[in-house]
């Protein structure tokens, strides 16, 4: 999808021969594509629409500022290994109880990884991808233990017994 979306941009939109395949599965795509609405660049065709910068710019922009050097720090990055902002799952706690608090905040409201809103500002549900709808996808400690973090909270693992 993004090389036929970045194709068209570049050739204006689409050749009809070199690429009836991308055509086929996409539609017409072209530099029409791009629109603005209320601060942001949407792309908008008849089986996707999303928000072009979030989806497409900000990996590209990122990429620049991790100083990716062989291929398997490429393989970090798009696994959201390195550059954790970008990652999904990706917190810098050291998982001390002095972390607690940071770590229920976080988990109570999340950011979606998509969009990068919290919560009932999440617009991804208005995207679509082709059969999909999009939805918020938040991004939550693949380690979080409730358990854990409010006993460390509260100063006694009393509670939880």
């Amino acid at each position: 999808m993004l090389d036929a979306v970045n194709n068209s941009f570049k050739h204006v939109e689409l050749h009809q021969k070199r690429y009836p395949d991308l055509i086929e599965k996409y539609g017409e795509l072209n530099f029409h594509s791009l629109k603005a609405n209320d601060g942001k660049i949407f792309f908008e065709a008849p089986s996707y629409s999303f928000d072009y910068c979030r989806v497409v710019m900000r990996p590209i922009a990122v990429i620049f500022q991790c100083g990716l050097q062989t291929t398997n720090d490429v393989d970090d990055f798009i696994n959201g290994r390195i550059c954790g902002s970008n990652g999904y799952g990706h917190f810098s706690y050291d998982y001390e109880p002095h972390d607690a608090i940071d770590r229920m905040i976080d988990a109570c409201n999340p950011e979606c990884m998509d969009c990068g809103e919290y919560g009932d500002d999440c617009d991804c549900p208005n995207f679509i991808y082709g059969d999909n709808q999009g939805d918020f996808n938040g991004n939550i400690d693949p380690i979080f233990d409730i358990e854990d973090v409010m006993s460390q909270i509260s100063g006694t693992r009393e509670w939880s017994k």
